[in-house]
């Protein structure tokens, strides 16, 4: 049966779109087949990347990496085009690869520079911490750790807290590290100068003191709080002149301090830092 004008033209619309997208299609990968090929034209490759920075840090290991970023797997378009190259991924992959980089920045100099400027920020040691077995990390002012320690001298050696596989890459008491920075600080003004401090547990740590006895202390309680309790219990007539002879002080419970005496298997002594506050102003 003969088709209908109106089915006619109905097929002969069907066939010029199909034709359309056809075209399309061609038009559209022809384009992106000749950006593809421009793209890895030698005029737009990346031709030298210069490191600035760097201290720690070797600058051929930082340019190595970042070449190394680039390749793998089919590229489409060039990774090394100036215009393409993947900066967020490279700056992930060196962040990643070099914990010790605090930050990256990618740049050109102008806009047909085939030169990469790789700036980068190294963190900068300010304390470390050591496993069991003495092996030391160097941690940042935010307590990230980021490489081991060789001769660096820092100010306080913290222990505990941390997963001691592989330290590098946590951070040891997240949120938490410039108060207990601040408690030690408050120590050495007072006399009573410590040499960092341990995690017990989430709530509690260890500090030792260079006087030759430590303290147990809470993360909770406020530098200026315990220090003046600290003084006051040392003052107490069962305490005073006898320093040399302590084991530890225990400032965790508020105004009732806790102490021991080297020797002693499991008896503890207390004071009232409020009653030694009485005496001394009388």
């Amino acid at each position: 049966m003969p088709l209908r004008p109106r089915e006619r033209l109905a097929a002969r619309r069907r066939r010029a779109r199909l034709i359309g997208a056809a075209l399309s299609i061609c038009i559209t990968a022809a384009a992106v087949g000749g950006l593809a090929l421009v793209s890895h034209h030698d005029r737009f490759a990346i031709r030298d990347v210069s490191v600035r920075g760097a201290a720690a840090l070797p600058a051929g290991d930082l340019q190595a990496a970042f070449d190394e970023s680039l390749d793998g797997g089919f590229q489409l378009f060039s990774h090394r085009n100036i215009f393409l190259y993947p900066r967020q991924h490279i700056t992930q992959e060196l962040l990643r690869r070099f914990p010790r980089l605090e930050s990256v920045t990618l740049s050109r100099e102008s806009l047909l520079a085939q030169a990469v400027v790789l700036s980068v920020h190294e963190r900068e040691a300010r304390h470390s911490w050591c496993d069991a077995a003495g092996m030391c990390f160097l941690l940042d002012e935010n307590g990230f750790v980021f490489a081991p320690r060789n001769t660096e001298a820092m100010s306080y050696r913290f222990q505990g807290g941390l997963i001691a596989e592989e330290p590098v890459g946590q951070t040891f008491l997240r949120g938490r590290l410039a108060d207990v920075v601040a408690l030690l600080d408050a120590l050495k003004a007072a006399g009573f100068a410590a040499t960092g401090a341990r995690v017990e547990n989430e709530s509690d740590m260890t500090i030792p003191l260079e006087k030759g006895f430590y303290l147990k202390a809470s993360f909770k309680t406020e530098p200026y709080k315990m220090v003046k309790n600290l003084e006051l219990a040392l003052s107490a007539e069962a305490l005073r002149d006898k320093t040399a002879a302590l084991e530890y002080v225990d400032l965790r419970f508020g105004n009732r301090v806790y102490y021991r005496f080297s020797g002693q298997v499991a008896e503890e002594g207390a004071e009232s830092v409020e009653s030694a506050e009485e005496s001394i102003s009388e």
